[in-house]
């Protein structure tokens, strides 16, 4: 909501903070608007961000990964299609919740644990910290003491089920697992349908796609910039075998895109740096 003149400055001391600590992530704070939208001291001011100025933002000063609250979006996701990588929690009792009683407040991560297909993210450790021996009460739910967030922890490493699954990260290594997670290869093995796929740039500057396949007959070929706009769009009759096509990329300006496979059988997507 800051003047457009502003956001130079703003992007400049934000890198060089980031740069001079070395710090990859950021956790994106604001108050909560409890009427949506209002305006006040002549400012509009929203319960939501602007998704697409917060990634563009994260983007242009280098933050590899924004942590952020926003009920606009779905709980523990990342989110890609915005510029920078964001990452929202929500509402969903594994941050900032009731912390008074340690095993009722593992039971509930290790319940949210047991829900997801493995390997997967969960932030649950956004919490305020206090001095050792603060008393946590129904004054103060949310807070937690270092001794206490490391029984928290012993807790839920000592659930029979989970427990031997689960890593603890500081959100430095969340944000290397999380960007690795989301990587793709320039060559997919898709071992149930044997088939490898390929693309990239080719000498001549055109996009080159290679598929060999024993099973797949058809695929839905799609290239999108980094925001997630689709730049082109080809249905692919394949043979049983290798197959290649070119396709002209002299449109396409210095940068990241993607190109997804996709079939009714599955879906790949892989990153071009042109």
């Amino acid at each position: 909501m800051f003047p457009e003149s502003f956001l130079p400055d703003a992007i400049e001391q934000s890198a060089e903070l980031l740069s001079r600590y070395n710090i990859p992530s950021v956790y994106a704070y604001k108050h909560y608007n409890g009427a949506g939208v209002s305006t006040y001291r002549g400012v509009v001011i929203s319960n939501n961000y602007d998704f697409h100025k917060l990634g563009s933002f994260a983007e242009a000063t280098g933050t590899e990964l924004t942590f952020l609250f926003d009920p606009a979006l779905q709980t523990q996701r990342v989110y890609t299609q915005f510029g920078g990588l964001l990452y929202n929690h929500v509402n969903d009792e594994t941050f900032y919740a009731n912390v008074t009683d340690l095993n009722v407040a593992a039971q509930r991560i290790t319940n949210k644990l047991s829900s997801q297909s493995t390997p997967n993210f969960l932030l649950a450790g956004y919490q305020r910290f206090r001095q050792d021996g603060t008393n946590v009460g129904g004054n103060n739910p949310a807070d937690i003491t270092i001794p206490r967030l490391k029984t928290l922890m012993d807790l839920i490493k000592s659930d029979p089920d989970i427990g031997d699954k689960v890593e603890f990260v500081t959100p430095e290594r969340f944000t290397w697992l999380l960007q690795k997670s989301l990587e793709p290869t320039s060559v997919v093995n898709v071992s149930d349908f044997k088939t490898e796929i390929q693309a990239y740039l080719n000498q001549s500057g055109n996009l080159q796609l290679n598929v060999s396949s024993d099973k797949v007959s058809r695929l839905m070929v799609r290239v999108f910039d980094i925001s997630g706009k689709v730049l082109m769009e080809k249905h692919w009759g394949i043979d049983t075998g290798d197959n290649c096509i070119s396709l002209s990329a002299g449109h396409l300006t210095r940068g990241i895109y993607l190109v997804n496979f996709s079939s009714s059988s599955f879906s790949h997507t892989i990153k071009v740096v042109k």
